[in-house]
């Protein structure tokens, strides 16, 4: 059962579920990133940061907490986002980093409902809901080819100086369902990730990370239940963190995290110094909370850029 305890919430989480004969994930399998294909839940502890948000930091856990007050409050017309809200955001970035300059190339404006994993369509949300399977949105290699391909006349010196692919996300108002939740890199097992190979529509290569599950002693299901939690009839035998590696998947979340507060998030790069897991990008991505089905859709924003040093 989804409930409250202190500090945090125990609730259902999506990884990916390793084939039984071992194969690896397709070329631009989006199933494993949108859909439910090869998909096992487990009941985890996702720990409050409320009070410990300076505890955490990107080079360290591959995740931080900052504040933004924000002057942008329309997000539908992206020519007026890229002008007035990214220069706020890089700003945040370089002062938090201490880089020398940043690019943003993209954002994602989510107001939808979650994705239920119940008709056909609806195993592909996009990017208009929360995304309810967890995910890293690159690999170091991958974002060592967007480098190449966004910035090709840039691209050694960006590669000599260094970098690091961060997402910024924000709520556009209290967070009271669908929170996004970041696993602590510094603990991860890195035999958890497990790589997708993509090739992008404008010919750019990439590669993405799904996160399986090699612990024990958590509480598992299988998707689909008919959406409701009604139709889980497991005991709650608590959630055990601990991993047969000797990792730890230990999950994060700000409750009612509101506003004028944001969390950065490492996407892989390249930078020196940096302690997370492979200099890899972080887990993340959304899960239930007790009883909020009752409560108004989700709406955030996230900014997706590159730092550099």
């Amino acid at each position: 059962m989804i409930a409250r305890v202190e500090p945090g919430v125990e609730t259902w989480v999506n990884y990916y579920k390793a084939p039984a004969d071992g194969s690896p994930p397709e070329l631009n399998d989006l199933g494993l990133l949108l859909g439910n294909k090869n998909m096992e839940t487990r009941l985890m502890r996702i720990n409050d940061a409320r009070g410990r948000e300076q505890d955490f930091t990107l080079d360290d856990h591959g995740f931080q907490f900052a504040r933004l007050e924000s002057n942008v409050t329309d997000f539908t017309d992206k020519e007026y986002v890229k002008k007035h809200y990214y220069p706020e955001v890089e700003s945040l970035v370089k002062r938090i980093t201490g880089c020398k300059e940043v690019k943003s190339f993209a954002f994602n404006h989510r107001t939808a409902p979650t994705n239920d994993f119940g008709k056909p369509f609806a195993g592909y949300q996009g990017t208009q809901g929360p995304a309810k399977r967890l995910h890293v949105d690159s690999s170091p290699l991958g974002a060592a080819h967007m480098v190449d391909h966004m910035w090709p006349s840039e691209a050694t010196d960006i590669h000599n100086r260094g970098y690091l692919f961060i997402n910024v996300w924000r709520p556009l108002a209290t967070i009271r369902r669908d929170p996004l939740i970041v696993a602590d890199m510094s603990l991860w097992p890195e035999t958890d990730l497990i790589k997708i190979e993509r090739k992008y529509y404008d010919g750019m290569i990439g590669q993405n990370y799904v996160p399986k599950y090699d612990g024990s002693g958590a509480v598992k299901r299988s998707l689909p239940t008919g959406g409701t939690e009604d139709a889980i009839s497991q005991a709650d035998q608590g959630v055990a963190t601990g991993h047969s590696n000797g990792g730890q998947h230990s999950w994060w979340y700000l409750d009612e995290m509101k506003p004028d507060e944001v969390v950065l998030f490492s996407c892989s790069g390249k930078r020196p110094g940096m302690k997370t897991t492979g200099d890899g990008g972080t887990v993340h991505g959304s899960v239930d909370l007790p009883d909020q089905h009752d409560m108004p859709v989700r709406q955030s924003v996230e900014v997706h850029l590159v730092a550099i040093w």
